[in-house]
């Protein structure tokens, strides 16, 4: 069974909401949007089309309307730095309850948003401009998310599956990083290159995260198990430094402990040095 560290999950996602994603939702009422978009109303369609995608519930026929409209399917969202397909998948991330599962229907619904701004011509690989996460593209966000469907969307639309944040994060990094063999397997058939990155590569980031499930599939996907990042260590020298931090720290999560352990054991047994 693929267990994943909620920690992790949660610090990614904290990540992610500091582009302004949630409370930076339009209060702009996506009804009112859809109504003046079908009565050939809305003076400026591209700034109806950003409040629409903002709005926390997706409408995926004012969308259209704004499109024929003439909107402009690779709007920008200046206050986030973000384009309205990011937007889009990013709000597929949409939970029952603040800590509940996935909320399948409104899921399926900001993806079908998405879908019709992709078949409108909006561009798949358009990153995030500014800030902590400059160069995040909306395929890092949908691997980042757990979001299976919107990965196999986005790969449908040719998104670039080997494109480096400006931290050097593949697509492939968010997913090791997160112990998601499910979406390592869609991008690695897609093209992914599993030494990919820069910064950070795939194995190294599931080693110091202690990924196991995902350094294995790593590994039998032919990563290289002694290649180096850009501090010039390698997977088995990161887990090692990350293991006697939390030795000698009285507070460490003995679980943290055991999956590195469990990692670097499994690294040691495909060759790997520090």
């Amino acid at each position: 069974m693929i267990t994943r560290s909620p920690s992790l999950k949660q610090a990614a996602w904290t990540a992610i909401c500091l582009m302004g994603l949630g409370a930076a939702f339009s209060q702009v009422p996506a009804g009112l949007v859809k109504r003046e978009a079908q009565a050939g109303k809305t003076d400026d369609p591209t700034a109806a089309l950003i409040a629409l995608v903002s709005a926390p519930e997706a409408d995926s026929e004012a969308c259209q309307a704004l499109l024929l409209k003439g909107a402009n399917p690779n709007a920008h969202d200046s206050f986030r730095g973000q384009s309205v397909l990011m937007v889009a998948v990013l709000g597929a991330r949409t939970l029952k309850g603040r800590a509940g599962p996935l909320d399948e229907e409104k899921s399926a619904a900001r993806l079908e948003v998405a879908r019709i701004l992709l078949d409108a011509g909006a561009d798949p690989n358009k990153a995030r401009s500014e800030g902590l996460l400059a160069g995040f593209t909306p395929l890092m966000a949908a691997a980042a998310g757990d979001l299976s469907k919107a990965v196999e969307l986005l790969l449908r639309y040719k998104a670039d599956v080997n494109a480096q944040s400006s931290e050097g994060m593949t697509a492939l990094c968010y997913a090791a990083r997160d112990n998601n063999v499910p979406i390592l397997k869609l991008l690695a058939n897609a093209g992914g290159d599993v030494n990919g990155g820069k910064d950070f590569k795939p194995l190294h980031l599931a080693a110091r995260c202690g990924s196991r499930q995902a350094a294995a599939f790593l590994l039998d996907s032919k990563a290289d198990v002694n290649a180096k990042n850009a501090a010039q260590r390698t997977p088995l020298g990161e887990a090692q430094d990350l293991l006697r931090a939390k030795l000698n720290d009285p507070n460490s999560d003995s679980d943290e402990i055991k999956r590195l352990q469990e990692v670097i054991s499994l690294l040691r047994e495909h060759g790997g040095k520090e």
